[in-house]
């Protein structure tokens, strides 16, 4: 079934393709026999589903035929939702599809950060399966994920980001996963802060990258242009964002590094680095000295530091595709990239980042016109005493935040869905972002004061 990605259920249709195919029979055939059996002696079920998120992780994704963009884009998603769907399988022993594909719903608008679509989806809620928010949820998490990683490569002279980036978000899945079927339902706490530490580890592994890349190859505008928006591109909890786009000019030293990496997490992203270095396309003392010093302030023994590039020599064998840049990383156009590329757009959002507690308080002391812009944002129509409600409250922001007059000019409101996203989550009401029946309101409610 061929999807097309210009329709916005691209990823419900993915969904259900794969749903479709799938042979629980065949899924368990093809787990070894380790996984597939319950051993009193052998591990348990949590320490089993860890190793088939591994064995995920080292399969061998294909190379699009024809190098068809949109084929580079699904395969990796189809990977996700295979190893959700095998998880699944581990873990219940059954397969039932519309449960899965309310399961899968949930999941996907988790990774992408949009708890409030993923809480509502999810069918451990309800008594009765309601397909409404599992449309909406794949219809958010489609849009999300079409942003951060299509087209499916980063530009030439770009970071190597977009290997991390997919497995950072399969890692997050299955995590999440794991822990929704050990409890039977999403926990909202639990899986804010596994959303908060993949964007965590994105950041450093795109810092660490950066480190790498500079040495021996001074950061020009052009470069420094492209990561930046490569940067913006990879959808990280806002205050992640603010700290690497200030640090991706000027990353810190492995040894400074090293404080911050968890020892037991130290050889992925040094894996990750190696990685990326036997990909680049010419090769580097310099880089090879930085990751070994990295790997010496992280103790990774020598050995270790071998085995984990042999390890990538390997994968990069199976994965050399997923490494082959597009354009030439001045021209980042909608037809590439996304239109927040833009360099308007840049300049607005780093203008919020940097203003962000003067933007917060002069929101917080509105009122209602906080509402008034997450309405907006959400897609409905303001009334005329409303949008001058807004205007009015705009302009009193572009005088205490100049950088922000776009915002107060003609047509400004057209960007308020940015100014929406920029803000912490706290600040807009959830109103307009939760539709859904009363009964699921309720549940809601409910659901909140557990």
């Amino acid at each position: 079934m061929r999807i097309d990605l210009s329709k916005k259920n691209w990823l419900s249709a993915t969904v259900d393709a794969e749903l479709a195919g799938y042979d629980p029979a065949a899924a368990r055939l093809r787990l070894p026999a380790e996984l597939r059996v319950q051993d009193a002696d052998g591990p348990d079920l949590e320490a089993r589903s860890r190793l088939l998120v591994l064995r995920s992780l080292r399969r061998r994704i294909e190379g699009p035929e024809g190098s068809h963009p949109d084929e580079a884009f699904l395969s990796p998603i189809q990977g996700h939702i295979g190893l959700v769907l095998d998880l699944a399988l581990l873990q219940t022993g059954s397969f039932e599809p519309t449960q899965r594909r309310a399961e899968l719903a949930t999941f996907f608008a988790a990774m992408t950060g949009d708890l409030s679509a993923a809480l509502d989806a999810d069918p451990a809620e309800y008594d009765e399966l309601d397909d409404a928010p599992v449309r909406r949820a794949l219809l958010r998490a489609g849009e999300v994920l079409k942003k951060r990683c299509f087209p499916s490569s980063d530009p030439v002279r770009g970071l190597p980001l977009y290997p991390c980036t997919l497995s950072v978000q399969r890692r997050l899945l299955a995590r999440i996963a794991i822990g929704y079927y050990a409890k039977g339902r999403l926990d909202k706490e639990t899986t804010r802060r596994q959303v908060e530490a993949a964007s965590r580890e994105l950041a450093l592994l795109a810092e660490m990258l950066a480190g790498m890349f500079t040495l021996g190859d001074p950061l020009d505008e052009q470069r420094r242009r492209t990561w930046r928006r490569q940067v913006t591109r990879l959808g990280l909890q806002k205050l992640d964002e603010r700290e690497l786009l200030a640090r991706v000019e000027a990353p810190r030293s492995p040894a400074s590094l090293s404080r911050v990496v968890l020892p037991a997490a130290a050889p992925t992203y040094l894996e990750h680095l190696a990685l990326a270095d036997v990909a680049a396309p010419a090769p580097s003392p310099q880089r090879t000295a930085w990751v070994e010093a990295l790997a010496a302030a992280t103790q990774v023994t020598p050995d270790q530091l071998v085995e984990l590039r042999a390890r990538a020599a390997a994968i990069h064998a199976d994965y050399r595709h997923l490494f082959e840049p597009s354009g030439d990383g001045a021209d980042l156009s909608p037809a590439n990239w996304e239109d927040a590329a833009d360099e308007m757009l840049e300049k607005v959002s780093q203008a919020v980042a940097d203003n962000l507690d003067a933007v917060v308080a002069e929101l917080k002391e509105t009122g209602s016109v906080s509402g008034l812009i997450a309405k907006a944002a959400a897609g409905h129509p303001l009334g005329a005493d409303e949008k001058r409600r807004v205007k009015v409250i705009l302009i009193d922001l572009a005088k205490a935040v100049p950088a922000l007059a776009i915002f107060a000019a003609p047509g400004g409101m057209l960007l308020l869905p940015l100014l929406a996203k920029l803000l912490p989550f706290d600040v807009l009401p959830s109103a307009w972002s939760r539709e859904g029946k009363p009964a699921r309101a309720a549940a809601r409610a409910a659901r909140d004061k557990s």
